[in-house]
């Protein structure tokens, strides 16, 4: 069976109406390399500076990081064969103040969008994570806020609908 990434399924019912390809490409980029420059943090690897345009999203990450309590993993990759999917979590670990073991994406918009619900659920199920949120991340290095995603129990079958009727209408490779 193919294994279909979950950001290959949910690419599809991301909106961006009205947002030029180059402001697109711009934050892919800038999500990139905040995304590895946290992970070199975690991981307790060197990182070549960001941007000075970007590094209030490393300040503000570092106002969350005493809040961790135990790395499990980091940028780590995880498979279901029987769905069929897979999906990288950029951490995995312990929380202070929250029971279990959570999962976490970090984000850089500013708002949150609908789409995040699925991924984290998915994410959640793959990692077999007692909780699954993002955390989006201050631009100018203020407090970053977390969303959680826990109670949104329409989340994983929503996927899985998208990604039944993936396969029907395209096909698994």
């Amino acid at each position: 069976m193919y294994i279909y990434r979950q950001s290959e399924i949910l690419k599809k019912y991301t909106v961006f109406e009205g947002i030029s390809p180059d402001i697109l490409a711009e934050a892919a980029r800038r999500g990139s390399a905040v995304h590895r420059a946290i992970a070199a943090r975690l991981l307790d690897l060197y990182c070549p500076p960001l941007p000075e345009e970007w590094q209030g999203y490393l300040v503000s990450f570092d106002l969350f990081r005493p809040m961790i309590k135990k790395v499990i993993a980091v940028e780590k990759t995880f498979v279901d064969e029987k769905l069929g999917i897979s999906g990288t979590v950029d951490f995995l670990g312990e929380i202070d103040g929250i029971r279990g073991i959570s999962v976490i994406d970090w984000k850089t918009p500013a708002q949150s969008y609908p789409i995040w619900s699925a991924q984290m659920a998915v994410y959640r199920l793959l990692s077999k994570a007692d909780n699954c949120g993002t955390l989006r991340l201050d631009s100018e290095g203020g407090m970053p806020k977390m969303d959680w995603f826990d109670g949104d129990i329409q989340a994983l079958p929503a996927f899985i609908s998208a990604l039944n009727a993936h396969r029907f209408f395209i096909g698994g490779k």
